[in-house]
């Protein structure tokens, strides 16, 4: 579409805003206006008045004619449409027609419950253009027996038309419109906070019609950005884009739901807190309630249906009775991820902290309701595929205490161990420093530190890793970025602990969040296979700018997004001059 055509869309959060209102004109009010409105001038060669009536490629009526409020203006000998609507638009009353035109375009082929042009659109028009402009674009219906059907402004034939003159006998301008052919139906994913839901609209396009959703509902229903906003019309009907994390400014404007833990009285402290979920007219999801372990919900599941006036919900537990023990198996799944759309400051951070401190404990054996524990000295795991926290050795669903989803090695989630045990039917388990427990099996959980004898190690966390003096890691020496590679010279230990030597004399963590023997494949540049933004951050909530199709990026490193967010295992990003884009292969390729 033309880049006019841009010009009238807005950024929207939400679909659905209404239509309703006083028109400045209607069918009823025509002569009104026209007997009203237009001053005829007699001393000038020409027509007197000026009417726009849409039509088809036939030149067939498809709307009611609209009559031009000249106010002021006055058609003047060698006038031409363009000249006097663009002095109509500057005039008392403001009014700019083919803006009015273009939002009847765009609005006229949306059909279903959910408008992908609507909403905030009007919002834009008034605001650039004025009310009145509003109005009148509100204003422009079909005619009765062609309703249902879509019709899209032809935009280059109407520029040809606008330079010709206006005659006395030809105040009214044939305003050419395409009848469309195809329903298109186009899906959005929108992610919240995590969770991802689509909205799906359906839009009268014609064959290799090129659409612009920049500013469309598709890509604004959530203050989100779409990876691609020019949609080309082929052979399908259907198509699929995604929309990515909402900004902060959009979560704010966000309607909310509560749901509030009720606990018996005196137990008020084993509640979890209240719960805020974000959602936007139309939009419905189902909230797994807590389990606590003893306890009893009434309600398993909350099901929130942003169309209904309901947002605040209450869950109650009771004390459960008797020993519901069970003997379930491991209930876990693997994790996986999948990209969407997406600054640049090293940081010298001590990634290392957490292992400085080490906590001791003793061979004592303690009995856990048929389950015998064996403490150990403690030593740490990490998270390989998505697993769960259990209060109990034996798992069911009621005893999960949390959620980790599968994430790389540099944002795994870690785990202290102070105890192993087992089962009911023989599972192994490991008992950890808070109380719960994990399985123990080693296609979801390793050790976290590297053991083996490595001539090189390559530095993985996009935070890099700090060189020390000792194996106790202090006295920091420097900062080492992702993507270098150091070279060995022995293996050390510390309280269980693995350490490496350089070959500087300086020691490294051997943990696996920060370096890995086996060297990564590292990405120099890339090329955009169509529109890219650029964001500040990981999580895709500030973009920088937008790079265009056929863009050469340059690539500094690598990350994942939703790294502390413990039940989302994260997507891929480059890291490049200014911050973060996608890794998607749809829309880039490795340049190199």
């Amino acid at each position: 579409m033309k880049k006019w055509v841009k010009g009238i869309l807005a950024l929207s959060i939400i679909a659905g805003i209404g239509f309703g209102g006083n028109y400045l004109w209607s069918k009823t009010n025509h002569s009104r206006l026209d007997d009203s409105s237009i001053e005829a001038d007699a001393d000038v060669e020409g027509a007197s008045s000026l009417t726009l009536q849409p039509v088809d490629e036939n030149g067939k009526d498809i709307t009611n004619p609209i009559p031009v409020v000249l106010g002021n203006v006055k058609i003047e000998s060698g006038d031409t449409y363009k000249s006097v609507l663009d002095k109509v638009s500057s005039d008392g009353e403001q009014i700019n027609y083919l803006e009015a035109l273009k939002h009847f375009s765009l609005v006229n082929n949306s059909s279903g419950e959910a408008e992908l042009y609507a909403g905030v659109l009007n919002d834009h028009v008034k605001d650039k253009y004025g009310e009145n402009t509003l109005n009148v674009a509100k204003g422009i219906t079909l005619i009765e027996n062609l309703k249902g059907n879509g019709y899209t402004l032809n935009s280059d034939a109407l520029n040809l038309k606008l330079g010709d003159q206006i005659t006395e006998n030809n105040g009214v301008l044939k305003v050419p419109f395409t009848k469309n052919d195809i329903k298109a139906k186009i899906t959005a994913h929108i992610e919240v906070q995590g969770t991802y839901h689509t909205q799906s609209y359906d839009y009268w396009v014609s064959k290799d019609q090129v659409i612009d959703l920049e500013y469309s509902q598709a890509n604004n229903e959530m203050n989100s950005s779409l990876s691609n906003t020019k949609l080309k019309i082929g052979s399908s009907s259907n198509h699929e884009y995604d929309v990515f994390n909402m900004s902060e400014d959009a979560l704010e404007k966000l309607e909310k739901a509560t749901i509030e833990y009720i606990m018996p009285e005196g137990h008020e402290s084993k509640a979890p807190d209240k719960l805020e979920v974000p959602g936007y007219p139309k939009f419905q999801c189902k909230i797994d309630s807590p389990v606590i372990e003893g306890y009893v919900t009434d309600q398993k599941i909350v099901e929130i249906d942003f169309k209904k006036e309901q947002r605040d919900f209450q869950v109650v537990y009771t004390e459960e009775k008797g020993d519901n023990t069970g003997t379930g198996g491991e209930t876990v799944t693997g994790g996986g991820s999948s990209d969407v759309d997406s600054g640049d400051k090293d940081t010298d951070t001590n990634v290392d902290n957490d292992e400085k401190s080490t906590n001791t404990g003793n061979n004592n054996t303690t009995t856990n309701t048929n389950n015998v524990t064996k403490s150990v000295t403690p030593f740490k795991v990490y998270g390989k595929q998505k697993l769960y926290r259990y209060s109990h050795a034996n798992f069911t669903n009621k005893r999960r205490v949390q959620a980790h989803a599968k994430k790389v090695k540099a944002h795994a989630p870690v785990f202290t161990v102070v105890g192993k045990t087992t089962a009911s039917n023989g599972a192994a388990r490991y008992k950890l420093s808070d109380g719960t427990h994990i399985t123990a099996s080693s296609k979801y959980v390793g050790k976290l530190y590297w053991n083996g004898s490595y001539k090189k190690l390559h530095v993985t966390n996009p935070k890099g890793i700090n060189t020390y003096k000792t194996n106790a890691l202090s006295g920091k020496v420097k900062h080492v970025k992702q993507g270098s590679t150091v070279a060995v010279k022995q293996i050390s230990k510390k309280n269980g602990m693995t350490r490496y030597q350089l070959a500087n004399g300086k020691y490294i963590s051997g943990s696996k969040k920060l370096v890995s023997p086996t060297k990564p494949k590292q990405v120099k540049k890339v090329k955009a296979k169509t529109t890219v933004r650029l964001y500040k951050d990981v999580d895709l909530k500030k973009v920088v700018k937008t790079y265009k199709k056929g863009s050469v990026i340059n690539v500094k490193g690598w990350d994942h997004s939703h790294g502390n967010v413990h039940h989302v295992s994260g997507y891929k990003r480059y890291k490049v001059a200014g911050g973060y884009i996608t890794a998607n292969s749809k829309y880039v390729k490795i340049a190199q």
